[in-house]
């Protein structure tokens, strides 16, 4: 018969190898709480993940940067009767308009690169809605950023040059000629009923045989600074 006798081993632990378990738990622990949020600069950014490639815009309110893959999510997410600032990531472009609400209070910054254009709707076809629409009590500023409402025309230079120069009356139909095909507005690029304030910015590209770039409503306001319009034209108002 074989007989085999078991000995318990009693083994201490050392106090590197305690210090070395507190270590990694705490490790543990900070990484798990930088994966929920990321602070940089006293801003805690939720963590979506962000691809340069791929995130169209943030939205930052008070000290809070959420990212969103979609402008009209980043839109929504906004609560009312709170300042908020929307930075474009990429260009972005719209069918519909961009609506601000009574109680809104909305920056759109372009972060000096970026542009927000109207979708072009095809061959023949009118620009029904605005770019913008600002709604009486909403407030909407948008700032280093660039504007394009997607409408293709060419003036007629030599027709424009002689009348000037016989000191003529300009007919702008014969000198403001909309590319073949091309889309023309049939709104304004920005209806405020609100408070409108554009600064640093460019707008270029509206073409309206009766509408003009704003249209300002009841007790509204409208107010650029330091911002260029160009390759504009209405053939009710002239042209820039």
């Amino acid at each position: 018969m074989v007989v085999i006798k078991m000995r318990q081993v009693n083994r201490k632990v050392s106090f590197n190898q305690i210090f070395f378990l507190k270590l990694l738990c705490i490790i543990l622990i900070m990484f798990s709480i930088s994966t929920s949020y990321l602070v940089f600069n006293n801003r805690s950014f939720a963590y979506y993940a962000p691809d340069s490639n791929t995130t169209k815009v943030s939205v930052e309110i008070g000290t809070t940067n959420n990212f969103y893959f979609s402008f009209t999510a980043a839109l929504n997410s906004i609560p009312d009767d709170t300042p908020a600032t929307i930075y474009l990531h990429t260009d972005v472009t719209r069918s519909g308009p961009i609506i601000i609400g009574s109680k809104k209070n909305i920056t759109i910054n372009g972060k000096n690169q970026f542009t927000i254009t109207r979708d072009n709707y095809g061959d023949g076809k009118w620009y029904d809605d605005t770019l913008f629409d600002v709604k009486a009590g909403g407030k909407l500023v948008l700032e280093n950023i660039n504007i394009d409402s997607n409408n293709d025309w060419i003036l007629d230079k030599e027709t424009y040059t002689e009348a000037l120069k016989n000191n003529e009356n300009i007919d702008l139909s014969k000198i403001i000629i909309p590319e073949p095909g091309g889309a023309i507005a049939k709104n304004y690029l920005v209806k405020n009923s609100g408070t409108l304030t554009i600064i640093n910015s460019k707008i270029k590209n509206f073409y309206s045989e009766d509408k003009g770039l704003f249209s300002s409503l009841g007790a509204s306001r409208t107010t650029l600074i330091n911002t260029e319009i160009s390759h504009c034209a209405t053939l009710s108002g002239g042209l820039v």
